[in-house]
This record gives C-alpha cells, sequence and structure tokens, in this order.
C-alpha cells in the first residue's frame, strides 16, 4: 500500500458503439430546368440545410445543381459530437479498446460509410470515395481533420425523371454507417482514514495512548466535570480534573 495520506487516481472510460444516421431532406427534381417559357412550378431547385438527426454525425447540407443529363446532389456530412469517428471494422478488430493488442490505425479514423443514397427507389450513383472508388452506390466518405466534415456528389440520371411533366418534389433518403467512441475522465481522490482507537505496537508491546479530548463528560457522582483523557475505544473518561 502506499504511504500517503492521500491518492488521487484519474479514471478513464471509453465506450465505442456502432451508430446509422438516417436523413430524409426533400428535394426538387425539375426535368425542364432550362425551360424558357414561364411556368410556375411547384418547386425550384435550391440548397438545403439540415439540422442535428439526433447523431453524433449528422447530414448537414445537400447543394443541388439540375443540368440537361442529371441532377446532382453535393452531400455534406459533419461530426457534430465530441467524440472519434471511426471505420465500422474497428469493433470486430477489438481495436477501440485502448489497452487492447490490436492499436488503432490511421486509416481506422474519420471515416463513414455511405450505405445508400436514392430518390425514391432508385438508388445514386456517388463518388469519388475514400477507398479509391470513383464512382459506386456505397463507399468510404473521408472527414477532413480540423473541419470534422466531408462530402460526396450524388447523381440522378434524367432518364429516370425524363417522363414526368413538371418539377415535383421528393425526399433524397440518405443512410450513414460508423462507429462512434467516447472516452471520459475523471480525477477522484482517495484519504487514508484516520481513527481514535488506541492500538498497541507490536514491536514494542507498548500500547498507543488514546487521544485527548476537553469535552464535558460525567463523573460517577452525577456532577458535571471536565474530561482531560477520553478512551474512544472504550467509551470512558480515563481522566477527570481534580
Amino acid at each position: 500500500s502506499l504511504n500517503v495520506e492521500k491518492y488521487e487516481p484519474v479514471i478513464q472510460a471509453t465506450a465505442c458503439y456502432v451508430y446509422r444516421t438516417t436523413a430524409n431532406p426533400s428535394v426538387c427534381i425539375d426535368p425542364n430546368p432550362y425551360s424558357t417559357i414561364k411556368e410556375k412550378k411547384v418547386c425550384e431547385v435550391k440548397d438545403t440545410s439540415l439540422s442535428n438527426q439526433g447523431a453524433p454525425v449528422a447530414v448537414i447540407a445537400v447543394n443541388e445543381e439540375a443540368f440537361a443529363t442529371k441532377t446532382q446532389f453535393r452531400i455534406t456530412i459533419k461530426n457534430v459530437g465530441n467524440g472519434d469517428v471511426l471505420k465500422t471494422s474497428v469493433v470486430q478488430e477489438d481495436k477501440c479498446n485502448p489497452f487492447g493488442d490490436n492499436k488503432l490505425q490511421r486509416d481506422d479514423v474519420d471515416k463513414v460509410y455511405l450505405v445508400e443514397a436514392k430518390v425514391g427507389t432508385k438508388k445514386l450513383t456517388c463518388g469519388p470515395f475514400a477507398d479509391g472508388q470513383v464512382k459506386a452506390q456505397s463507399g468510404f466518405i473521408k472527414l477532413l481533420s480540423g473541419e470534422s466534415s466531408g462530402s460526396i456528389i450524388c447523381e440522378f440520371p434524367r432518364s429516370e425523371y425524363s417522363s414526368s411533366k413538371t418539377a415535383y418534389i421528393t425526399p433524397l433518403e440518405i443512410k450513414l454507417d460508423y462507429v462512434y467512441r467516447n472516452t471520459i475522465e475523471k480525477k477522484i481522490q482517495i484519504k487514508r482514514e484516520v481513527t481514535g482507537i488506541s492500538s498497541t505496537d507490536s514491536s514494542s508491546g507498548a500500547s498507543t495512548a488514546p487521544s485527548p479530548s476537553y469535552e464535558g463528560q460525567p463523573i460517577p457522582s452525577g456532577e458535571t466535570d471536565i474530561c482531560l483523557i477520553f478512551d474512544k475505544a472504550t467509551n470512558q473518561c480515563i481522566k477527570y480534573t481534580d
């Protein structure tokens, strides 16, 4: 044991959990974005800002642009929590344990997996991804250090909506998978307990005298006097004033 009056260790707890963020912003699909005919449309192609989805990684913006052959969405995501974003594989590989044998690598950090982005039932082609894919329906999005945000561009081909006669509003569904790690630390204080119970010194056999007290204590005759030495072990006064 430590021969100190108090000890102040730091207790650390680390928690990792798999998370999925789902966002469903409404977007405008216009089959004739460059039409010169003046007409009132149901909606206009525009950028959309999103509020927090209640998840540590959130979709914060969707920037939409309509072209003659496609509608393009730039999806921006951000770490809005206080923890670390990790690849989904770190749990199976036991890399979340700070005292484990498998340590986190740089490639494991700030990676969010785009499960899918779709308009209606149509999955969009997106890219470029952090794992080298130029265009695919799913892949990893890299969060930039310092900003804790990243983006991906997804395309909706005009062939999917060319039969529509006018612009219309539809949800854009975005699903993201990742592992989130939180670490908390707290300093605690452990103090040595001091007792007033008399004890015997094992080396000399001598009894350690109880601590003096100057509290008023009753004497056997029923009168009250000042107790000079009070033994807490026996709850008795050993010496009174004369």
